[in-house]
C-alpha cells in the first residue's frame, strides 16, 4: 500500500514530513468522541431507539447524520487513504 505524505518547507529551510494517513486515523479517533452515546448501545437498543424516536423526516435526518459521522470515522480509521 502506498502511504500519503505531505512535505512542507519551513522558513528556516528545513522540511517537515507529515504522514497524512496517520493524521486521518488520529482525526478519526477524535471524530468518534463526537458521536452520540448511542454509538455504544447494542444493536437491539439502537433499533428500539430508532423505532420509538424516529417519527418524522427531521428526526430521521438527525439519526442519519449521526450515523454518517460514525461511518466516516470508521472508514478513516480502517482506510485512511480513502479520504479526500
Amino acid at each position: 500500500m502506498t502511504r500519503r505524505v505531505s512535505i512542507e518547507k519551513q522558513p528556516d529551510g528545513s522540511y517537515v514530513v507529515t504522514d497524512l494517513d496517520k493524521q486521518v486515523t488520529a482525526e478519526a479517533e477524535v471524530a468518534v468522541q463526537n458521536i452520540p452515546g448511542w454509538a455504544s448501545w447494542t444493536e437491539a437498543e439502537t433499533l428500539a431507539y430508532i423505532e420509538s424516536e424516529v417519527v418524522d423526516l427531521a428526526s430521521a435526518k438527525t439519526v442519519l447524520k449521526a450515523m454518517a459521522r460514525m461511518v466516516i470515522a470508521l472508514r478513516n480509521k480502517a482506510w485512511p487513504h480513502l479520504e479526500g
